[in-house]
């Protein structure tokens, strides 16, 4: 559990399950849009019922489910990627066939972690249970993991951490079709004031950027 702030008090709450890495990025961009407004993000693979309780806004993507009460807003979809090491015999293919990839060991998230499930799930699809050779949720030894070893993993298209200088692969999946969607919530019957609306607006805008300088880069 990590808490991102930017003062002892807080104007906005927010939990975010999902694209944990980008939570200072988007706390710091907006508090330069909007310095009179303070913010604190809470991330959480595993949250408590308190914490979405307490939160004006979670963050969260499929197949996570808003938590009873909150009204969803679609922030992005996004395709799912397979990444592997630039030595790995598959590295240069582009891409591939989802169920090509049946007896390569995969590398993990935890099982309580969305980007698991999505690869899983995945799989399934495609006919087959991964072999999970490597598990862990920190996010160093799971990047350093992929570049020293012979392991696949999934990651989102748009919002992943990994870059090209990472020495990693990244591949489409042709088939099945693999995608998660982002979205925003919020509590029914709690009315959104102007400095909520505003954070809002602003986690639109930001994630509609992402996706606009990926696809650019693409």
């Amino acid at each position: 559990v990590r808490r991102i702030k930017n003062a002892k008090r807080r104007d906005i709450s927010v939990l975010s399950t999902a694209a944990t890495f980008l939570a200072p990025r988007i706390r710091d961009e907006f508090i330069a849009r909007r310095p009179d407004i303070s913010v604190e993000i809470k991330c959480s693979y595993s949250p408590d019922p308190q914490d979405v309780r307490e939160c004006d806004f979670h963050v969260y993507a499929t197949p996570e489910a808003a938590a009873s009460g909150m009204t969803s807003i679609k922030l992005i979809e996004e395709p799912l990627l397979l990444a592997c090491n630039k030595k790995h015999e598959l590295a240069q293919r582009g891409e591939i066939e989802l169920a090509e990839t049946k007896d390569y060991p995969y590398q993990c998230l935890p099982p309580h972690e969305n980007l698991h499930e999505n690869l899983i799930n995945g799989c399934r699809k495609a006919g087959f249970e991964p072999e999970s050779a490597f598990c862990t949720e920190d996010s160093y030894a799971f990047l350093s993991g992929l570049v020293s070893s012979g392991y696949l993993t999934m990651v989102p298209g748009y919002t992943t951490c990994i870059e090209p200088q990472d020495d990693l692969a990244l591949l489409k999946i042709r088939s099945p079709r693999c995608v998660r969607t982002l979205f925003i919530a919020s509590h029914q019957g709690r009315e959104l004031d102007e400095k909520r609306l505003a954070f809002q607006a602003f986690c639109f805008d930001f994630f509609r950027n992402m996706v606009e300088n990926r696809s650019q880069r693409a």
